[in-house]
């Protein structure tokens, strides 16, 4: 909340299974008309979805075996604040700019606000190399 605090024109997109309802419950409702609950998406809403943000936050706590949603992320052009898990660790070798891997969820939020517009749309070149 402090980061949607910081960022006025912030705008949260959740993707993929959950509750809406226990969401929101966890979000102070004068935030509620600037997150958006998507639930599971198709292959087509997924790619547009990317194509839309400016960093994709993945929170992951396990169970990734390659990070490919990274790499889509990337395919669109966004900045990527991952977890630290071995599979999303990959996928920062390699010349070029690096993916912002953080500590989830302790300095997700510091690690957002510190991410420089002239890290956007960096993904594009890295995800040509996969």
């Amino acid at each position: 909340m402090a980061l949607a605090r910081q960022r006025p024109g912030l705008r949260l997109l959740v993707a993929g299974p959950g509750d809406r309802a226990e969401l929101f419950d966890g979000i102070p409702a004068d935030l509620h008309d600037r997150v958006e609950f998507l639930g599971l998406v198709s292959e087509a809403d997924k790619a547009r979805m990317l194509r839309s943000v400016d960093i994709y936050v993945a929170p992951n706590t396990g169970g990734e075996s390659f990070g490919m949603i990274l790499t889509e992320a990337m395919a669109a052009g966004a900045a990527i604040v991952a977890s630290d898990l071995d599979a999303f660790r990959r996928q920062q070798k390699g010349d070029g700019p690096k993916l912002t891997v953080t500590p989830v969820p302790r300095s997700v939020t510091s690690t957002v606000i510190s991410c420089k517009p002239s890290q956007f749309g960096f993904g594009i070149a890295r995800a040509t190399r996969f």
